[in-house]
């Protein structure tokens, strides 16, 4: 398995990602340039509903069965969700996570599987947080720390 994906199982986006046949205005300017970020940076970007994703063994089930269709590697993906649910079925199938705090999350049970990597509070940023943790987009022989350093 060779490609990595971003995972979103976040409400919002997947209801507006899901009526762009019907008018691509419902995705905000800011959500394209987050897709279109990941994709650029070599990411596949795979849309779960919370049904698909929210539930413990059939979300893992889901991402399985995509990453085996897709060929993904797991763990060089992200998962992104927008309940603790979603970031405990990433973490449980070794994806890397990142909590969008859109207010959906309302019981805030957090454990150590349900923590996750990284938070964001929009999609955009969340896009921008993956790729500036991505090491494999850093140049070889690059200075550690950006270029101030």
């Amino acid at each position: 398995m060779t490609e990595r994906a971003v995972f979103f199982a976040t409400t919002g986006l997947v209801e507006s990602a899901a009526s762009v046949s019907a008018s691509a205005a419902t995705l905000t300017s800011d959500d394209w340039k987050a897709l279109r970020l990941l994709a650029l940076s070599g990411y596949t970007i795979v849309l779960f509903t919370d049904d698909q994703v929210g539930a413990r063994f059939a979300g893992a089930k889901a991402l399985r069965h995509a990453a085996e269709k897709l060929q993904i590697d797991l763990a060089q993906s992200w998962l992104v969700g927008d309940l603790l649910n979603s970031i405990e079925v990433g973490r449980g199938v070794g994806c890397k996570t990142v909590l969008l705090t859109d207010g959906r999350e309302q019981a805030w049970d957090m454990t150590a599987q349900r923590w996750p990597d990284l938070i964001g509070r929009d999609v955009l940023e969340i896009a921008c947080l993956i790729v500036r943790c991505d090491t494999s987009l850093v140049p070889e022989g690059a200075p550690e720390g950006g270029p101030d350093h």
